[in-house]
């Protein structure tokens, strides 16, 4: 009954989904308007190409106007949340609204984009957290299965960004070269490391076997998370 409760019920200390609905929401509210700039591209020789075709069907050409004005809402509602707690009708609101922002034109074709769409929706179904009342039972559990499913999202997001990395052109850094290459850090980190013999294509080489690692590890590091009360290890634990 106890694996039951905690793997099919979700229950997890109810500190963890309060912390990550109020730092998630004060993190895309933030993002969502240091985007607004990137609204003048919209509209441009009265063109446009959503995500869905019955959405190109529903509405007219998205403006700079429509689209800077989406993600101010977008914002300011994440924001109430962050400041007021849980509203599941604002949060439907902006589920709603977001995605409509990155769906309404393929100019957003950012991926983390249609994840954070799945991360609302299981927003919609978290637990109703008040900090008085988790301060009151400190540590206390609580019944968080969507906490739980936004762990599996990522741990799949993670797990298939390695996966999508296995062939022999990622492998070998030319992929990653192509499109961070002239960046600053990857610029610098070439240049230190070829004073320990390094060569450029070594490098690029190492960089793509490591960000294969670094997803499975993030992917099995989130599921790993989930319940790190049920596991005896600390190493496992940490």
């Amino acid at each position: 009954m106890n694996i039951w409760n905690h793997y099919l019920y979700g229950r997890v200390a109810a500190i963890r989904p309060y912390l990550l609905f109020k730092g998630f929401l004060i993190l895309l509210a933030l993002d969502l308007w240091f985007s607004v700039p990137r609204s003048h591209a919209y509209g441009v020789g009265g063109f446009n190409a959503a995500h869905f075709r019955w959405l190109d069907a529903m509405q007219p050409v998205p403006t700079p106007a429509v689209y800077g004005g989406v993600l101010l809402l977008s914002g300011l509602v994440a924001m109430v949340l962050f400041l007021s707690g849980m509203n599941r009708s604002l949060l439907a609101l902006l589920f709603a609204v977001y995605t409509y922002g990155w769906a309404m034109s393929r100019l957003d074709g950012f991926q983390h984009h249609y994840f954070t769409t799945l991360v609302l929706g299981a927003f919609i179904f978290f637990p109703e957290l008040r900090i008085h009342e988790i301060e009151a039972g400190r540590g206390r559990d609580t019944c968080a299965w969507a906490f739980v499913l936004v762990g599996v999202l990522t741990a799949l997001v993670y797990g298939y960004a390695a996966f999508s990395k296995l062939d022999a052109e990622w492998r070998s850094g030319q992929t990653l070269k192509y499109v961070a290459g002239t960046k600053p850090l990857f610029t610098t980190a070439a240049a230190l490391v070829s004073g320990f013999g390094v060569n450029d294509h070594r490098f690029w080489k190492i960089v793509g076997h490591a960000t294969i690692g670094t997803e499975l590890a993030i992917a099995i590091g989130y599921l790993l998370s989930l319940h790190p009360n049920r596991f005896g290890s600390r190493p496992i634990r940490i």
